[in-house]
C-alpha cells in the first residue's frame, strides 16, 4: 500500500512537471502572438493551480508515516524544490516578456524607476543652459569681448554633438546587431541541420526558420538594452574620442580653446554625457534647431533677450521626446 501511495505521489509530481513544460510552452508563443493576453492570462492561471498543487503535496508529505523511505523522501523534496525553481524562473520570464513587449520602442510607457528616463533627460539638459552654459558665456566673453562670437561659439556644440552622438550611436547599433544576426543565423542553420536529419523533426525544423524573424527581434532587443545598460559608463570615453574628430577641418576654431579652460570641458562633457544618454533611449530623444531667417516657432522656444519674428540664431535646441513626439523641453532663439 506505501508503496501504491508512493508512486501515486510520483506521478502526480509528474504531472505537475509537465504541467510546468506546458506553461514555459505558452511563454515561448508569446513572441510570435501580438495578441497575447489570454495565453498571458492563462500561464498565469495554470501558475496559480500549479503552486496550489504543490502544496498540497507538502501537506501530503507532512502527513506521511515515520517508517517511509528517507530516500523517496528526499527525492520528493527535490522535485518539489526544482517545480519551485521552475515556477520562479516562469514567473520572470513572464515578466520579462511583457516588459520588453510593451517598451519596445513605445516611448508613451516610462520605467520611473530609470534615473536617466526621458524626462528627467529633458531637466538635466535645461539645467546645463542654466549652469554650465552661463559659466562657458563668462569665459568666452572674457576672450572674444563680443557678444555674436561668443553665441557662435556656445550655440555650435549642442548641434555639432548632437550629431556626433547620433551617427556613432548608429554605427555601434549597426555593429552590435551584425553581430547578434550572425550568432542568430548559426544558431538556426545548425539547428535546421540537425532537425532535416530526422524525418520526424521536419515540420520542427521548418518551424525552426519561420521563428527566425522572431529571434532576429529579440536580439534588436537585446541590443537596445545593452546598449542603454553602457550609455553612462561608456560617456566618460567620448570627450577625447569628439574632440580628437572635431580638431579637424573648420571644427578646430571651436574647439581649440577646450583645453585651456575648465568650465568650457565641462560643458561639452556634460553635453556629451547627456545627448549620448538621450541617443539610447528607444526611440532616441530628438534635439530640433531653427534655421537662420526662418519665422520663429513661438511655441517650442522662447527669446534670448528680445522678442522678434525672425530667427537670427538657435541659442539653445529644443527636446522632444521623438522625432514626431511632444515636446519636453523649450528651446531659445535669438531674433533679428
Amino acid at each position: 500500500m506505501s508503496g501504491t501511495r508512493q508512486t501515486a505521489s510520483s506521478k502526480n509530481i509528474d504531472l505537475k512537471s509537465n504541467n510546468i513544460d506546458h506553461i514555459a510552452e505558452i511563454l515561448k508563443q508569446l513572441q510570435k502572438d501580438k495578441n497575447y493576453k489570454g495565453k498571458v492570462e492563462l500561464a498565469i492561471n495554470q501558475w496559480n493551480s500549479t503552486m496550489e498543487e504543490i502544496e498540497q503535496l507538502r501537506l501530503k508529505k507532512e502527513t506521511k508515516s515515520a517508517e517511509q523511505n528517507v530516500k523517496r523522501e528526499q527525492e520528493k523534496d527535490m522535485r518539489i524544490f526544482s517545480l519551485e525553481q521552475q515556477v520562479k524562473e516562469l514567473t520572470l520570464r513572464l515578466s520579462t516578456i511583457a516588459g520588453d513587449r510593451m517598451l519596445d520602442k513605445n516611448s508613451d510607457i516610462t520605467d520611473l524607476s530609470d534615473p536617466y528616463r526621458p524626462t528627467k533627460l529633458a531637466e538635466m539638459f535645461k539645467e546645463v543652459y542654466n549652469e554650465e552654459w552661463t559659466d562657458a558665456f563668462h569665459y568666452y566673453d572674457s576672450l572674444f569681448r563680443n557678444e555674436d562670437k561668443v553665441l557662435d561659439s556656445l550655440s555650435f556644440f549642442p548641434k555639432d554633438i548632437y550629431d556626433f552622438c547620433r551617427e556613432l550611436f548608429k554605427q555601434q547599433s549597426e555593429q552590435l546587431e551584425g553581430h547578434m544576426q550572425y550568432m542568430f543565423k548559426v544558431m538556426t542553420e545548425l539547428t535546421f541541420k540537425i532537425n532535416s536529419q530526422n524525418s520526424v523533426c521536419a515540420k520542427k525544423a521548418n518551424s525552426t526558420r519561420e521563428a527566425s524573424k522572431e529571434i532576429k527581434d529579440e536580439g534588436r532587443i537585446l541590443v537596445k538594452k545593452l546598449q542603454k545598460s553602457m550609455a553612462k559608463s561608456s560617456a566618460s570615453d567620448l570627450f577625447k574620442l569628439y574632440i580628437d574628430v572635431a580638431s579637424f577641418g573648420k571644427k578646430t576654431e571651436w574647439t581649440k580653446h577646450v583645453g585651456s579652460n575648465e568650465a568650457l570641458k565641462k560643458f561639452i562633457s556634460r553635453l556629451l554625457e547627456l545627448i549620448w544618454l538621450m541617443m539610447s533611449q528607444d526611440p532616441p530623444i530628438v534635439l530640433k534647431s531653427l534655421e537662420p531667417g526662418t519665422k520663429i516657432d513661438k511655441a517650442s522656444f522662447v527669446f534670448y533677450t528680445k522678442s522678434g519674428d525672425i530667427v537670427r540664431r538657435t541659442v539653445w535646441p529644443a527636446v522632444y521626446l521623438t522625432e514626431t513626439g511632444p515636446l519636453m523641453s523649450k528651446g531659445v532663439i535669438q531674433t533679428i
